[in-house]
């Protein structure tokens, strides 16, 4: 497998997005719309809308209502709303959210249509690799994959607070465990994990053997490998991608947005993080805790762009809400002599330019204390 990996070629990140919600609608109204179901009746809300008409509407068995004898009689169906695979960079995916939510069908102020979301429902990310728009996905680089897997267990905790009330039904979900808590390293301390990951995975599938073990307590033998974040799909030749699965189901095109923008600048900061950055920003060689703030920026510095500054003061204000680390005086950032850090292997960014921006971090912080 990793012989055909796409070591030294040039990139492109790819996102796509599933969308699950139960829908529902009055008979009556229903009755009225000339449709076979409510598959046919989402397919035909999407038809002719770039870029939605490439989107493709299922039904999944998985999702049910809270309260299922309130839709007895009515015409009801779970949903799941899959888009194509979208450049990352270039926007296009926004575009389509935004035509999404403004259709007939998902629009808040129509009254035929109810959209529920609740711990059956889930938004998923698929992220992967292309070499040219429009071609077939390449492989991750074994690095990428390794460095993905250091990051996801050092900041699971932390990353879980950016999904804020849903936090403990993702954690006892089956179809969305923890990967820092799987039965290969859940005896281990933090610093034991990320050895074991950093030493022992030279080879992408070392990675998924470690990260997402066949766990024969599961009944469901569909779920037994899969985790938040589901790295199996990286071993698939024809179709490899790593899989977000932790977001709980919503119809906010905000807080979708700004998951995408995470998970893909995530994926993309494992691609080009120095080794060193990288044991720093994880913390593996001192007793520092992560920092989410470090994290924010080393994506930044990864992308060569300034930081996403809404995502991240709506994210603050969900870490803050749940007393996560969002520290300021970083030494990744600025270069605290007294503290021994070496300064950021980054390229693409100036030490002035990193500086700056960690100012400007600091100003969402001190603003997200204020409004408390």
């Amino acid at each position: 497998m990793d012989t055909h990996e796409s070591a030294h070629r040039p990139v492109e990140t790819y996102v796509k997005i599933s969308l699950d919600f139960f829908g529902a609608m009055k008979r009556v109204t229903f009755d009225q719309c000339n449709q076979n179901d409510l598959l046919h009746f989402f397919a035909a809300a999407l038809h002719g809308l770039p870029p939605l008409d490439k989107w493709s509407v299922n039904r999944d068995p998985y999702i049910e209502p809270d309260h299922p004898e309130w839709f007895e009689d009515d015409e009801a169906q779970p949903i799941r709303l899959t888009s194509d695979a979208y450049h990352f960079h270039q926007g296009i995916w926004k575009t389509s959210l935004e035509n999404l939510f403004e259709t007939p069908a998902l629009r808040r102020s129509s009254p035929r249509l109810y959209c529920e979301v609740n711990n059956s429902t889930h938004l998923q990310i698929k992220v992967s690799h292309h070499v040219t728009e429009g071609g077939m996905a390449v492989p991750f680089d074994h690095s990428t994959s390794k460095n993905l897997a250091m990051v996801t267990i050092a900041f699971e905790a932390e990353i879980d607070k950016l999904l804020a009330d849903h936090v403990g039904y993702i954690n006892h979900s089956a179809s969305a465990r923890s990967n820092a808590e799987n039965i290969n390293i859940r005896s281990l301390s933090m610093k034991a994990k990320l050895e074991r990951v950093w030493k022992g995975c030279g080879r992408t599938r070392d990675t998924v053997a470690l990260m997402c073990p066949e766990d024969p307590v599961i009944r469901n033998a569909i779920w037994r490998r899969l985790y938040k974040y589901n790295f199996v799909p990286l071993l698939d030749e024809r179709n490899p991608y790593i899989e977000f699965r932790q977001h709980h189901g919503t119809l906010n095109a905000t807080e979708i947005s700004y998951w995408i923008t995470f998970v893909g600048s995530l994926v993309e900061l494992a691609g080009r993080i120095d080794p060193d950055d990288l044991l720093r920003l994880v913390h593996m060689k001192d007793m520092a805790d992560v920092n989410m703030m470090e994290l924010f920026m080393m994506m930044a510095c990864a992308a060569n762009s300034k930081p996403e500054l809404d995502m991240m003061q709506h994210y603050c204000r969900k870490i803050m809400g749940r007393g996560g680390n969002l520290r300021v005086a970083s030494k990744l950032r600025l270069r605290q002599k007294e503290a021994g850090a070496r300064a950021l292997t980054w390229k693409e960014l100036k030490a002035t330019e990193v500086i700056e921006e960690g100012q400007k971090l600091a100003l969402i912080v001190s603003s997200v204390i204020r409004s408390r």
